[in-house]
């Protein structure tokens, strides 16, 4: 599951991830399993839906400003 994650986040840099509503798990534990397991920034967690960021090595998109 993290590779696919790793993999989405290298092509994209952003994510969101939907958390299922039948999942027993809260997202904000959801979220640090997915940060601790993809190495990425937990932008935000708003009800089910979770956001990462993930500078990406060769497909870099988005300009943070400084």
């Amino acid at each position: 599951m993290c590779a696919d994650l790793m993999d989405a986040l290298e092509k994209r840099e952003l994510l969101k991830v939907q958390v299922l509503q039948n999942c027993a798990d809260a997202p904000k534990d959801v979220a640090q399993e997915l940060v601790a397991g993809t190495n990425a920034e937990l932008v935000q967690v708003i009800g089910k839906v979770i956001v990462l960021y993930k500078e990406s090595k060769e497909n870099k998109t988005l300009e943070l400003p400084r």
